[in-house]
């Protein structure tokens, strides 16, 4: 029988029972009636894009362009789901190198400024040449620290690492705040070995039929605590009856979120004990961890041990990550790379950096190459869709998925008219099924990454901001609000 890690106590505060629990008869203000969780997936992708990306057609009914490899074709059956966002700028970065060496910084440097919204402080040496770190705290974190019920969850975010990145290009994706001591990056430890994030999660503890077991106990306190409240209605004024009525329909809604739990709640698949799922370089494993690490993080949210994750695919460049299992597609991914620029790379493969820097003879590669990582996010939709929410939604609704590139191309590293894509939709907080080439609404204008983060925070039911990072970026982004 598989094991499952999830403590008794988890279990039920991560369930909310205890708020329907405690009839506040007397006291002052109502009750909470408990809502089924929000939650946010964050996937980063180094080395740009092309312009091939930019599908055709209008702001709906979009389709990717036609030919082979387009990026967003496995896009194209999650069109109602997501929203596609051009026009992009990591504008906090770009200033920061202006006040900084009064010049631009590159696509490979902007991991400190990519989620934070805010101009860097100094820190430890990244890529190109900068001394720099966060000034701010990434949105993932921020989320993970203020989202509602997120204090009483086991894991309050899941920060991944497809492969283990060391040296040029390491620095992290996610941050708790700015740089604390000019010399260290102020960031939450990447998990970057599938098998242990699976021992930390499901490795330990309750078995499957225990883990039942104690659901049905649960669910026979609440039907015991439902019928004592019941019973008093008879016996107390008009304001305490409207109390009993608030926690009588809060022990209903959590019924409901226990059952569908039972449903969703699954045990995924450990990976073998014989293979290297962690060296970035010429991994062949990496199509197994990718997937591997996207499946535990939908099961631990569909069993509430977390609501927040990221994924870094693998660091800000990917000089050391090839792709030989792409080879039927293209022989030469299984190849060295015989000459013309390497991008600093280091290595003579066919890999994700040099691809990137030669995107004009090796433009089949990358659109190849770029066509996987979407992929991998449509497999993560497709899971999402799948799993059903304590009101028996697919999880997707009441989820945010966002895909994030770290420039806008790989040779030429700019930080401006990046192209994100927003899937699911925080339960209707934002208009999906649409593709807008210029987020800000405007012809040419370009967007600030902090107004679509402070959207991301609102959405997700945090207390409300009014911007996110530094707050002369402006607000929210309305154009992708319902």
């Amino acid at each position: 029988m598989s094991s499952f890690r999830v403590s008794r106590r988890a279990l039920l505060s991560g369930l909310g029972v205890s708020a329907g629990l405690l009839p506040l008869l007397g006291g002052e203000g109502r009750a909470a009636s408990p809502t089924k969780p929000t939650r946010l997936i964050i996937m980063a992708v180094p080395n740009g894009d092309t312009k091939d990306y930019l599908p055709q057609g209008g702001e709906t009914g979009w389709l990717a362009q036609p030919m082979a490899f387009s990026p967003l074709k496995p896009l194209e059956p999650f069109r109602d789901k997501i929203l596609v966002l051009g026009g992009v700028d990591v504008q906090n970065g770009a200033d920061t190198a202006q006040a900084v060496k009064g010049t631009s910084m590159g696509g490979h440097a902007i991991l400190p400024f990519l989620l934070t919204g805010a101009r860097g402080k100094p820190g430890p040496a990244i890529p190109d040449g900068w001394d720099l770190s966060s000034g701010h705290a990434s949105v993932d974190q921020y989320v993970a620290a203020n989202l509602p019920g997120g204090e009483t969850l086991p894991f309050p975010s899941l920060v991944l690492r497809t492969l283990r990145a060391q040296g040029y290009g390491d620095q992290p994706l996610s941050y708790s705040g700015p740089c604390l001591d000019g010399r260290t990056h102020n960031a939450p430890s990447s998990r970057d070995d599938p098998r242990a994030l699976f021992d930390d999660l499901f490795g330990k503890g309750l078995s499957d039929s225990e883990l039942k077991r104690i659901r049905a106990q649960k669910k026979s306190i609440l039907d015991f605590t439902a019928g004592q409240l019941s019973s008093l209605f008879p016996k107390v004024g008009t304001e305490n009856k409207r109390r009993i009525q608030d926690h009588l329909d809060g022990i209903a809604a959590l019924e409901r979120q226990l059952s569908s739990v039972t449903d969703g709640c699954t045990l995924p698949t450990p990976l073998a004990e014989s293979e290297d799922y962690v060296s970035a370089f010429d991994n062949a494993q990496l199509p197994v961890v990718i997937r591997s690490q996207m499946d535990m993080v939908v099961a631990a949210m569909a069993c509430d041990l977390t609501r927040v994750s990221t994924l870094l695919c693998s660091s800000s460049n990917n000089n050391s990550i090839t792709y030989r299992f792409l080879a039927d597609k293209d022989a030469r991914f299984n190849a060295e790379f015989g000459g013309g620029e390497t991008g600093g790379s280091g290595n003579k493969l066919f890999n994700h950096h040099t691809i990137a820097h030669n995107a004009g003879s090796l433009h089949g590669l990358k659109n190849i190459l770029d066509q996987w990582y979407f992929e991998q996010y449509a497999y993560l939709l497709k899971k999402l869709s799948e799993t059903t929410d304590a009101d028996g939604a697919p999880m997707l609704d009441s989820t945010l998925v966002l895909y994030c590139n770290m420039q806008a191309t790989g040779g030429e590293h700019q930080t401006k008219d990046l192209l994100w894509v927003l899937g699911g939709n925080c339960n209707g907080h934002l208009r999906s099924g649409r593709f807008l080439r210029w987020a800000s609404g405007m012809e040419g204008q370009g967007t600030p990454t902090n107004r679509i983060l402070a959207a991301i925070v609102n959405a997700m039911g945090c207390p409300q901001v009014d911007h996110f990072g530094d707050p002369d970026y402006g607000g929210e982004l309305s154009t992708i609000l319902a």
